[in-house]
């Protein structure tokens, strides 16, 4: 009999121990700064607009260029003369022409601004994205914290109310009190039990929400670890609410955003005006055989006369707010 009774506790202790460490695997514990770097490491909407703002950098680039040169060349194919395809002699008829945009009115440096602001309202929209991200996630962190302690005491008290309920019905079935002090009891328990789920519900709702934005694949359950000591040292009445404001108004990335929108149309504006403006075409010719004399070079310039079209709709659209 000791035997079997030792093999028992024994068994029993392997099954104590599998049950925990069954338990640790199938949970992830994790801290709030750990948290934070999978979120910034794994969300794939925060490497989506890492990718918005190299594209808006690659703006900037693109619109330092010059435009490129046009050279032009025209052989003759066939002189019927002296009966030769491709005659590059003295005979033969080459042109030659080099030709190069000046750009007038300042519009380049025009656009260049105009893809620096909106490479600076990419990086705004980036960092105010990740602001709310991180506060969504220390929301969902602390949120998660926060309700596991109450689940515990609903726990103990339905479990309390559970046994207290027992005792009532067998002295209920013994006649010694009334039913509707048995009833009391249960619609308690009843209600205890629907608040202990829709705390189970907030709960599932904040693994979730950590799961997600942490990017975890393996979607354990999240127990989070919480520095304590820091949250007892948090005083709310130290804050000073007119030192809050200042803060937003100099550090919220999306009033930033805002304000770079008003800058991006009075650029865009002064833009559409220098588009109205033509720009200039330079070009250097040789004509060997094909001009009035051998070996004829020239200089030439050309430009767009403004009659009809001086760019009214783009310029009276962006005159107008909210428009452009």
């Amino acid at each position: 009999m000791e035997r079997k009774k030792c093999k028992r506790c024994w068994l029993t202790t392997l099954m104590f121990y599998a049950s925990i460490s069954g338990t640790a695997q199938d949970t992830l514990r994790i801290t709030l700064q750990e948290a934070e770097m999978q979120f910034l490491q794994h969300n794939f909407l925060v490497l989506a607009s890492r990718y918005q703002v190299s594209a808006a950098d690659a703006a900037i680039i693109q619109a330092k260029l010059y435009p490129n040169p046009n050279f032009f060349i025209d052989q003759g194919m066939y002189n019927p003369e002296i009966k030769k395809w491709f005659d590059f002699s003295s005979t033969g008829q080459t042109e030659l022409a080099l030709q190069q945009v000046i750009i007038l009115a300042g519009k380049r440096n025009k656009q260049i601004d105009l893809a620096k602001i909106n490479s600076q309202i990419s990086n705004y929209q980036f960092y105010d994205l990740i602001r709310t991200l991180r506060y969504q996630l220390r929301s969902s962190f602390y949120s998660l914290h926060f309700l596991q302690e109450p689940v515990t005491i609903y726990d103990k008290e339905i479990e309390s109310l559970r046994t207290l309920i027992e005792v009532y019905n067998l002295q209920y079935k013994k006649g010694n009190i009334a039913f509707k002090e048995l009833a009391r009891l249960q619609a308690l328990q009843f209600s205890l039990q629907n608040e202990r789920l829709d705390l189970e519900k907030q709960i599932n709702e904040n693994r979730s929400n950590l799961s997600l934005l942490t990017g975890d694949s393996l979607s354990k359950p999240i127990i989070p670890v919480v520095d304590q000591q820091y949250i007892n040292s948090i005083d709310v009445n130290t804050i000073n609410y007119t030192v809050l404001v200042d803060w937003a108004l100099i550090n919220r990335c999306d009033l930033k955003a805002a304000q770079s929108q008003v800058r991006i149309s009075e650029a865009n504006l002064q833009l559409q005006k220098a588009l109205r403006v033509p720009d200039v075409t330079l070009g250097a010719s040789y004509d060997k055989a094909g001009s009035y004399v051998h070996d004829y070079n020239s200089l030439s310039a050309a430009i767009d006369l403004p009659f009809w079209n001086r760019n009214p709709g783009k310029y009276q659209s962006c005159a107008i707010p909210d428009k452009c």
